[in-house]
């Protein structure tokens, strides 16, 4: 009876089933709608705004169906799935749902919303906010966190109500531009996991560093709900001079930070617009008292001007002058990762208003690190992250274009070709069948391809040498990350290829692991290319 969802369903035919709700129409904690059911119209796409929304190959697995989302006009534009059909049983305890979604960009708002069929007053809703391009993630919802709507909060959490419908917004509040989203895998989890972790003092002893992944810095309502703003995978590049700043913790118990010659300063500070600028203080690390201690998942830092992250985030509020600052600041760590080398920390103001920074442990926190051809000795790949890859004005501005995370799958033809330097002083490199193959190689559009001579390690007399922090490949065609990248400038055409590069050494890992170069062309506009032993 379409009119009463929660009849009992045709023990023959039993919708639920197919729906992904087992042998009822009810949701329940594990459950999950897969949109694989072949039973024609069973899911029930209503668009609205103008979206256009169809079950697709999963742009990532050709045997998995999904929703493909084509964002309508209008701000609120979303999708409704089998309305009145499922029951998401909600309760005062458990209010957290999740859903995969594939998105084009980071930072976008996605928002839930649960309605009552029978009643269109009774609704909550909630938003989470991609954090990957490109690939598939799974968001986090939790409905007693409600969303707000230009500051003003939408309808508060109502277990009582019966929501028996659920719709999708992608990007909500911004007007769509046909640009295409995709979900899938919608399942009710029940009640929020804890976010405590156990860590010590010891675990964390060495030198952090922001992680340089899309929202390594996050704000927003709540610590469940961090969606007025967070950074991109670009940030860690448009804002170097932030992401390279070293947080010190000393098995002593001291704490420190170097901030090179400039960090990110924004308004407060003197610097407007914000940007990249000289450190101020005492947000410069001169503080020579700093400490820190661990208790009950929280981490304190002392010092004046001693903090993580964004030196305006405090647990009595964003400061906004620099007589304001404080010697003494409190993060919960929320994450820290098995084998100690990451965490994330949050921190409270104003009530439940949270600021989120993840960090890394960095084992190199120099530029221009020491490396001789004795550390070189090996076999090398471009490194699987977001930024592998980069290109901008300058050194300090790599903001053109950047490689993102899910390009180490979609382009692994680039991502695993070997650069090998010899104890002997031989270089050679082996591309395999496939590599990335550029218009000006004969393949328009790019993509992966057969090697293209004299880039295909065809060569047999490579050699290299190391002096004064750079790094010289000799060899027709010899080359690091891309072929077309020399000092000259970007070779339009084979029969341009060079015999010798030279690329500058900026980052050295104390372990002799890891290692990123770049190469200036053209005057001040420079490639950067980060490597990984293998």
């Amino acid at each position: 009876d379409p009119v009463d969802p929660v009849d009992p369903v045709d023990p023959v035919d039993p919708v639920g089933g197919d729906l992904g709700t087992g042998s009822d129409t009810t949701l329940n904690v594990g459950e999950v709608i897969n949109f694989n059911s072949t039973t024609v119209g069973i899911y029930a796409l209503d668009d609205f705004g103008n979206n256009v929304s169809t079950l697709v190959a999963d742009p990532t697995d050709a045997t998995n169906t999904v929703v493909s989302v084509i964002k309508g006009s209008e701000t609120w534009a979303g999708t409704t799935i089998a309305k009145g059909l499922i029951v998401y049983p909600i309760t005062a305890t458990e209010t957290v749902m999740t859903v995969r979604v594939y998105s084009p960009e980071v930072g976008i708002t996605v928002r839930l919303k649960l309605e009552e069929s029978g009643d269109n007053t009774h609704t909550v809703e909630t938003d989470a906010v991609t954090t990957v391009a490109n690939a598939w993630e799974t968001l986090t919802f939790d409905f007693s966190n409600p969303a707000t709507n230009d500051g003003n909060p939408t309808n508060p959490l109502h277990p009582e109500y019966v929501f028996d419908t659920l719709s999708i917004f992608f990007n909500f509040g911004s007007v769509g531009s046909s640009e295409t989203y995709y979900f899938d895998d919608v399942t009710f989890v029940g009640a929020p996991v804890s976010a405590a972790v156990a860590v010590t003092a010891a675990d964390l002893v060495g030198n952090w560093k922001l992680a340089p992944v899309a929202g390594a810095l996050a704000v927003g309502e709540s610590a469940d709900n961090l969606g007025w703003w967070s950074s991109t995978e670009a940030d860690a590049t448009t804002r170097a001079c932030l992401f390279d700043d070293v947080y010190t913790f000393g098995s002593d118990g001291s704490f420190s930070q170097d901030m090179g010659t400039e960090t990110w300063v924004e308004a407060w500070q003197g610097t407007d617009p914000e940007g990249c600028a000289t450190p101020v203080a005492p947000h410069d690390g001169s503080y020579t008292d700093g400490t820190y201690s661990v208790a009950d998942s929280k981490v304190t830092v002392n010092g004046l001007g001693a903090h993580l992250g964004l030196p305006k985030v405090t647990g009595s509020g964003e400061i906004s002058d620099v007589a304001n600052a404080v010697s003494t600041i409190t993060y919960n760590v929320t994450e820290f990762a098995a084998d100690g080398n990451s965490m994330t920390v949050q921190i409270q103001y104003n009530g439940a208003n949270t600021w989120q920074f993840k960090l890394m442990k960095a084992t190199d926190t120099s530029v221009g690190s020491s490396v001789t051809a004795a550390g070189l000795v090996g076999n090398w790949k471009l490194a699987p992250v977001a930024g592998a890859l980069a290109v901008g004005e300058s050194a300090d501005n790599l903001g053109w274009w950047s490689s993102t995370e899910a390009d180490v799958t979609t382009r692994a033809c680039l991502f695993d070709d070997v650069y090998t330097f010899g104890s002997d002083g031989s270089f050679s490199q082996s591309v395999g069948a496939e590599t990335w193959v550029e218009a000006w190689q004969g393949t328009d559009p790019e993509g992966c391809a057969t090697p293209v001579a004299p880039h295909d390690g065809s060569y047999t007399d490579g050699t290299y040498s190391v002096a004064d922090l750079k790094v010289t490949v000799n060899g027709l065609g010899a080359h690091l990350g891309l072929p077309k990248v020399t000092g000259s400038g970007e070779i339009s055409d084979v029969a341009n290829a060079v015999s010798t590069i030279t690329y500058n050494v900026t980052e050295f890992a104390a372990d002799g692991n890891s290692m990123t170069v770049q190469i200036q062309y053209n005057g001040a506009n420079t490639w950067q290319f980060k490597f990984v032993k293998v």
